[in-house]
């Protein structure tokens, strides 16, 4: 059943979000559009094809979320939904392993030219499986046990993929579902130990051998990390109002991956310290909006969705902050609503528009 455009119930957005969410679109796609000068270059009559491609990504995120919003039911909830979303998951996390590596590691999945990243959707999927089990009234031991495995299944083959830093995302996020729905903390900090322990002989494999020499030297010495040195250069040099968009130097052969893992420095570089403090800005807005929106929510599948949503958001952009300012080593996480990458943009608005219709059908009893 859908609901009627012009009906004051569908504009009752949060407004945080909504703005929140619009504003860091917008400042992602000019600094893509900016730092993407290099590959227009590198990839012969290529022309604008990143910009192109990121919005692309963008429309695509927006139709999913238009669709999500004009829709009464709480497909989220649902079992039917929740349990083929996870069977789609695990089914694309394992068929990684049988398309090319690409630097080294097995992230993606190719459909004709469309390129996608299963650990993207694993987000998503984690969220909307934890609440499913945990969100039960009265939840026992043994759905506990459940939640545990499913997580830890994720946990394991995103580890498989050597990408390290989703899989301690993903432990992360796991860790805050557990707490929120009422796990005991001691139990917790068990699971974790089990994480980390997972996690750890993964990278013990012998495919994992470059990721280990990454981690190491940026440990022994931070100079030998050339992308974090290159990364505060670029966000020294942007002053208070930076050089002005399109004007970055550091995207030019210094800094790798400037359109996506470190479009923050980007930012940072062309529209100095005003850019990168409205892009922290936006995101405390969405995990203030995104905790009203939880405890505001009826039901506990709904509170739990909307806490390890916001969660979500709100921590990758922490950590992909954290890799741009040199805390921790490149990771590969991708800055949400900003970075140039399908996968991630589509789901982050995904994402957010799951937020805004629990909001929204805050009051509906089904």
């Amino acid at each position: 059943m859908k609901i009627n455009l012009y009906s004051s119930e569908f504009w009752k957005m949060e407004k945080f979000l909504l703005f929140s969410v619009i504003i860091l679109i917008l400042l992602g796609t000019i600094a893509v559009d900016s730092a993407s000068m290099l590959p227009y270059l590198r990839f012969r009559g290529g022309g604008f094809r990143f910009f192109f491609k990121h919005l692309l990504s963008i429309f695509a995120g927006l139709f999913l979320a238009t669709s999500v919003l004009l829709t009464r039911k709480k497909f989220y909830r649902e079992n039917s939904f929740v349990v083929s979303l996870s069977i789609l998951t695990f089914i694309l996390l394992s068929l990684v392993f049988f398309f090319p590596a690409r630097n080294n590691v097995h992230r993606w999945v190719n459909f004709l030219s469309i390129s996608f990243q299963p650990s993207e959707l694993a987000k998503l999927t984690l969220i909307l499986g934890l609440s499913l089990i945990l969100g039960r009234a009265g939840t026992t031991k043994k759905e506990e046990n459940e939640a545990i495995i499913y997580s830890l299944a994720i946990t394991i083959l995103i580890a498989a993929e050597t990408d390290f830093g989703t899989a301690l995302f993903i432990a992360l996020i796991s860790g805050i579902i557990f707490y929120i729905s009422g796990m005991r903390l001691k139990k917790i900090l068990g699971i974790s130990l089990i994480f980390a322990a997972g996690i750890l002989i993964t990278a013990l494999l012998p495919q994992a051998s470059y990721l280990r020499n990454r981690f190491f030297s940026f440990m022994k010495d931070p100079r030998a990390i050339y992308q974090r040195k290159q990364a505060l250069i670029a966000l020294g040099s942007g002053g208070i109002t930076g050089r002005s968009p399109g004007e970055s130097l550091q995207k030019f052969l210094y800094l790798p991956e400037a359109h996506s893992d470190f479009i923050f420095s980007i930012l940072g570089e062309e529209m100095g310290l005003i850019a990168t403090l409205t892009v922290l800005l936006g995101f405390l807005a969405i995990a203030y909006s995104g905790f009203k929106i939880a405890r505001r929510a009826r039901d506990s599948k709904s509170k739990l969705i909307a806490y390890g949503i916001s969660s979500a958001l709100s921590i990758q952009a922490l950590m992909n902050i954290s890799i741009n300012i040199g805390i921790f080593p490149p990771k590969g996480i991708p800055l949400p609503f900003i970075s140039f990458g399908g996968s991630s943009m589509v789901i982050s608005i995904l994402m957010a528009s799951i937020l805004m219709h629990i909001w929204i059908r805050r009051r509906d009893e089904t």
